[in-house]
Order: structure tokens, then C-alpha cells, then sequence
């Protein structure tokens, strides 16, 4: 297998993805009018359940997952949330959002997780009008030009080959055929096809034995302590806040599944 170089930018990555691609581009002008190959970059994008997600930070920085409270806000409060997605701008602007969920981190983790699962569905092309209109060869060719500038939502989305989209509860699932299956999609995908020795893949597989956090304080989660961060009614609070979104509504809310998923 290649050597290859990878970035993983955690929660808050999805707001370099336009500068990424702005540096590295998939296709420069000249080169798409000429049909050539797009440049060797790939974007993988992993979601798990909104839920999921704000119960496990939560737990890990409140005082029940890492034995201190949340930090105190700065002088003067916490400045607005910003976000990188036209629909929580929209929303936002418009005043649609339902009520936010009672406790502030949680309101910070479900709004920075709707943020950037919009932003992916926006940037691939998984929400609005071109994402339900059928593309011939020449628009996708159109789609995936870059002409400097910024990205523009819903003509410079990536192109399907240039991007993986995982859900989480499909990649540690316990059927060991269908992970290895997925492992071995996931590492054609990023080696662009090229084979792979039966080591590789078993180092892959076993690296599932171990925790992905272990020896940080990040392990220690609710998971492992039992220290609930969100209760029944917290719950349904999130799950509100996260379908007051149409784009998110439509896809199953808290528990979406975005279209293209692998391994479903």
C-alpha cells in the first residue's frame, strides 16, 4: 500500500473542508475540460447518532465523566455560535430552531453536530435542489471544477468518487464478516484501489480490539463510569432541537442515516 498522508481534525474539522479543498483541489479548470484524472485527494466522513455523540462528550467534560464541572463562560458570556452550514444559518436567522436543550453543553455539542452534518450534506450534495436533480456526465464534470474562489454549495460539491461517507454503528458492527468487508472497502478507497497484503488488513482488524481513546481522558466516558450526562427528557429535548432542521428532519433527525452510507 502506498504511503499516504492523513488528517483527522476531530469535531470542528468540518469547517477547514472548503480551505482544504481550496488548497488542494480535486481538478483544476484545464485539466477537467481535458477529462483528466481528479488530483489523489480523498475526504472520509464518519457521523454517529447526534444523541450518542452529545451523551459521550458530555459525560467525558462534565463533572460526572472527568471530575470537575464545565469551564466557567469568559467575561462578558460566550460569544454566538457561528456556523459553516446554510441551514443553521438559515435557521438560525429565521428563528426555526426549537428550543435549545436546557443545558448549555449540550446545546453547544448538538448545535456543532448539526452544524457539521449539514455542512457534509451540503458540500456532497445530500441536501437542496441539485442533490434531487439527475446528473448527466457533463454536469458532474461541471460539479467538480475548480475555478478558485470559495466552494459554492451546490455547484462545486465534491464528486461521489472523492468522498466516503461511514456511520459508526455500521463500522464497529459485532459481525466480523461485515466489518472486515467495510475495512477492506474503506482502505481501497483511501489507497485508490491498490491491493493490500493480508497483514495490512489484519492490523487494521485488530486495532478494533483496543480502545481508540485509551490512556486518555477521553476513555472515560459514560460508557465506562455509568455517569449519565442526559436523561429521558434531555434526550427528547435534543431530538427536538435536531428535527426543527427540514434537511436533518428528512434524513431521520437525531438518528440519521445519510444517503450513500456504507454498509447499508
Amino acid at each position: 500500500m502506498p504511503t499516504m498522508f492523513i488528517m483527522n481534525p476531530k469535531g470542528f474539522g468540518h469547517r477547514l473542508l472548503e480551505h482544504v479543498v481550496r488548497a488542494f483541489p480535486l481538478q483544476t479548470a484545464d485539466a477537467a475540460a481535458a477529462d483528466a484524472e481528479p488530483w489523489p485527494l480523498r475526504h472520509v466522513f464518519m457521523y454517529r447518532a447526534c444523541t450518542k455523540v452529545v451523551e459521550s462528550f458530555g459525560s467525558i467534560f462534565s463533572a460526572g465523566g472527568k471530575g470537575k464541572g464545565p469551564p466557567k463562560p469568559p467575561p462578558g458570556g460566550r460569544p454566538k455560535p457561528t456556523f459553516a452550514s446554510e441551514a443553521m444559518k438559515e435557521a438560525v436567522a429565521n428563528g426555526t430552531l426549537a428550543p435549545e436543550p436546557g443545558r448549555p453543553m449540550a446545546t453547544h455539542l448538538t448545535s456543532s453536530w448539526m452544524d457539521c452534518m449539514l455542512h457534509w450534506m451540503e458540500i456532497t450534495g445530500r441536501s437542496g435542489a441539485r442533490a434531487a436533480a439527475s446528473l448527466g456526465q457533463q454536469e458532474r464534470r461541471e460539479l467538480r471544477q475548480y475555478r478558485g474562489g470559495p466552494i459554492v454549495k451546490g455547484r462545486d460539491q465534491l464528486e461521489e468518487d472523492s468522498q466516503l461517507t461511514l456511520r459508526m454503528e455500521e463500522f464497529v458492527t459485532k459481525d466480523l464478516a461485515k466489518r472486515e468487508t467495510l475495512v477492506k472497502e474503506i482502505l481501497s478507497f483511501v489507497s485508490h484501489g491498490q491491493g493490500m497484503v493480508p497483514s495490512e488488513l489484519g492490523a487494521a482488524m485488530a486495532a478494533f480490539g483496543s480502545h481508540s481513546q485509551k490512556g486518555s481522558q477521553m476513555e472515560k466516558s459514560s460508557a465506562v463510569t455509568g455517569a449519565k450526562f442526559l436523561d429521558e427528557g434531555a434526550v427528547t429535548q435534543v431530538e427536538a432541537y435536531v428535527g426543527s432542521v427540514p434537511n436533518l428532519a428528512a434524513v431521520g433527525g437525531s438518528n440519521a442515516i445519510l444517503s450513500g452510507s456504507m454498509g447499508r
